[in-house]
């Protein structure tokens, strides 16, 4: 049998391994503060997929209600009288180039079809960020055309080029093509739709 004093420290070793262990790159760090975006309008399993990776606090973008055609953000579903979207933007501050592509696989293996959208490189102009689609959820003709861009290794862009940046792990294509094809039966008119 253990003296006492040894399962205690073995108890705290435990606990202080956890916590280390549990952290990434991407969780909430005192050194790299974010203000919270507001009301985010991701489907309810999707925000827990967010929560579950430790990163609702990176969302910059969900909802956004411009009346434009090419407005990615726009309205996925609605839910007791509120708009949803299946599209999020992440902030991808004090993360370096390992850590992003670390957190790409975890959002696919949650469930999302990402893209790190860097300045100038895979045809993207603007601020840098992660763009990731909720893949279980019925979408809108523009999101279903970029789940099918990721799930072939393209930028989901108006180009449409080759994603340079990463690519998912064949594991990580199943998860999401799977998700996808599930979602498909869900909207009305579709083929195959129930």
């Amino acid at each position: 049998m253990l003296p006492r004093r040894a399962i205690v420290w073995a108890g705290i070793f435990a606990l202080a391994t956890n916590s280390v262990a549990a952290a990434e790159p991407w969780s909430p760090r005192a050194d790299c503060p974010f203000v919270p975006s507001g009301d985010n309008r991701l489907p309810p399993e999707a925000q827990t997929a967010l929560v579950d990776l430790d990163i609702e606090h990176r969302i910059t973008q969900t909802l956004n209600s411009r009346k434009t055609a090419s407005n990615y953000h726009g309205p996925d579903m609605t839910l007791k009288g509120r708009n949803y979207t299946a599209a999020v933007d992440l902030s991808v501050r004090c993360l370096d180039a390992s850590s992003i592509k670390r957190l790409l696989s975890q959002l696919a293996n949650h469930g999302f079809a990402a893209w790190y959208r860097e300045n100038g490189k895979d045809g993207w102009k603007g601020a840098n960020h992660i763009h990731a689609v909720w893949a279980a959820e019925p979408l809108k003709p523009q999101l279903r055309d970029q789940i099918k861009s990721w799930l072939n290794g393209r930028t989901g862009l108006v180009g449409n080029g080759k994603y340079e940046f990463w690519q998912p792990s064949s594991e990580e294509l199943l998860k999401v093509s799977a998700q996808y094809e599930a979602s498909k039966a869900l909207l009305p008119g579709d083929k195959g739709a129930k």
